[in-house]
């Protein structure tokens, strides 16, 4: 039976040429203006959602829904910090 060898591995990100990112914030909750910015790029008529909503209910209802949209992301992220 053979035995596994140690192989030093690198990578050369510059020659991926991979865009960079900041990452300071990217665990932060979202924010409002950000899920609107979301909805508002969202297509208009298709349905992608499993709840069968289409981007016009968003974007039409997002003052009387936003709230509870709202309250549904802060509970995702609160989510997301427990170990279960």
């Amino acid at each position: 039976m053979a035995t596994p060898q140690h192989r030093p591995t690198s990578i050369n990100w510059d020659q991926l040429h991979m865009p960079s990112v900041q990452g300071s914030g990217l665990d932060n909750p979202f924010t409002e203006e950000e899920v609107w910015a979301a909805i508002k790029e969202s297509l208009a008529e298709k349905t992608p959602r499993p709840d069968g909503f289409s981007g016009v209910f968003f974007r039409s209802c997002w003052s009387i829904i936003k709230e509870d949209i709202m309250q549904a992301f802060q509970k995702f992220y609160h989510l997301a910090g427990q170990n279960f």
